[in-house]
């Protein structure tokens, strides 16, 4: 930090373009730099968070992308979301990855949180096909619908893509016939079945969300795709930090 008793009209614009504030203090002209000095401190924990971060706002986008998202608590729908996605494994990607909008598909990723009874299920069959098996009650209350979300994973030349999808029915729209993509209510131990191929995808991921009001229930995907194993390794972590200048003791 630099006084100087005269303060020329004319050094004012030379320095911001040298990245120098000048202020005034005590009567006196006051110049420090315009930008911290401090080195960015990357440990591990704190480089855990920031890759925690960075890619729960991807998903986020994804999510509300797809639809809107349906969460209670917290200082907003963004925050609670965050909040519960802290019991999901932490994918490590590069810099480049990351500008590349990069995102992985994570078994446990939740979907909504609501007051509302939630929804058991699980990738099966049902009547020899692929399905998602749940413990839903074929007689469904009047006036409740269901959202079903559909996310793909891809991995194109070592960028992982992730795509969410969601649509909306009541239970009587799919007990008559398959609609026009092959989803098919089935029974199946009580409950009911949706199925159709897709269910038997390995880059897939389903979750189903109860619906009723403005009310949902609190839901988490499914899937058998382990792409983010890869991801997820000290090997990884180390290799996404090394984009970032590394990490820091």
């Amino acid at each position: 930090m630099a006084i100087i008793e005269n303060n020329p009209l004319d050094l004012k614009a030379r320095l911001a373009a040298a990245g120098i504030t000048l202020y005034i203090k005590n009567g006196k002209t006051v110049l420090r730099p315009a930008t911290s000095r401090q080195p960015e401190r990357r440990t591990r924990a704190q480089f855990v968070t920031r890759q925690r971060i960075a890619h729960n706002n991807h998903l986020w986008r994804l999510l509300r992308s797809a639809g809107d998202p349906r969460f209670e608590g917290g200082s907003s729908p963004y925050h609670r979301f965050c909040s519960l996605m802290t019991s999901c494994t932490v994918p490590f990607l590069t810099r480049d990855q990351h500008l590349l909008g990069a995102s992985l598909l994570l078994p446990g990723m939740v979907v909504s949180d609501g007051p509302l009874e939630e929804i058991g299920y699980s990738l099966g069959t049902a009547d020899g096909a692929p399905a998602l098996v749940t413990d839903l009650d074929p007689r469904a209350p009047r006036g409740e619908r269901y959202r079903l979300y559909s996310l793909r994973q891809e991995d194109q030349q070592g960028i992982p893509r992730l795509s969410i999808a969601a649509r909306e029915f009541a239970l009587k729209d799919l007990s008559a016939a398959p609609d026009a993509s092959g989803l098919r209510l089935l029974a199946a131990g009580g409950g009911v079945a949706l199925a159709g191929s897709v269910f038997a995808d390995p880059m897939c991921g389903f979750a189903l969300v109860r619906l009723r009001g403005g009310e949902a229930s609190s839901q988490r995907v499914v899937t058998g795709c382990d792409l983010y194993r890869r991801f997820a390794t000290d090997e990884a972590l180390l290799a996404a930090a090394a984009t970032y200048g590394g990490l820091t003791r």
